[in-house]
């Protein structure tokens, strides 16, 4: 009789990106070494997932196996709980509430941020003055030909 004496932990999938490939973030709590209060401590351990079944959120059986790489040391063995992602995109998000006057104000995200320019007022005469001096410009110009010909 072959007794497996592989070690196990249960931890939550913090990102499932990677193609075959699981990274579990596991808490584990220690006394702290001079004050002797319980801290918590989490390891995060790169898991193969076979048949990519795991998702973001979920609460994970894993077990010691052979290197399949570098650092993916781990196989997951069961998926105990899945994980509750949300499936609303940050678009449609519509935030609600209320301005100074009391008056409801609805603001939805957009994906681009929204930014208020400030107007200042700059000097009307610089402007003036620039269209001043074109016609200038010009009729010497329309002077110079005429003299010309």
């Amino acid at each position: 009789m072959s007794y497996e004496r592989r070690k196990t932990k249960v931890g939550k999938v913090v990102s499932s990106k990677m193609d075959k490939t699981l990274v579990v973030s596991v808490e584990w709590r220690s006394p702290h070494r001079v004050y002797k209060k319980n801290v918590r401590k989490w390891s995060r351990f790169k898991v193969h997932d076979e048949n990519n079944i795991g998702n973001l959120g979920d609460t994970v059986l894993i077990t010691e196996s052979k290197p399949y790489s570098k650092t993916k040391k781990w196989k997951l063995s069961e998926i105990l709980q899945k994980g509750d992602v949300a499936d609303l995109q940050p678009t449609d998000i519509v935030v609600s509430g209320f301005d100074d006057s009391g008056k409801e104000v609805s603001l939805e995200v957009t994906e681009e941020p929204v930014v208020e320019e400030e107007v200042t007022e700059e000097e009307p005469v610089a402007e003036e003055e620039v269209t001043e001096e074109e016609p200038v410009a010009e009729e010497e110009a329309d002077e110079a030909e005429s003299g010309t010909k």
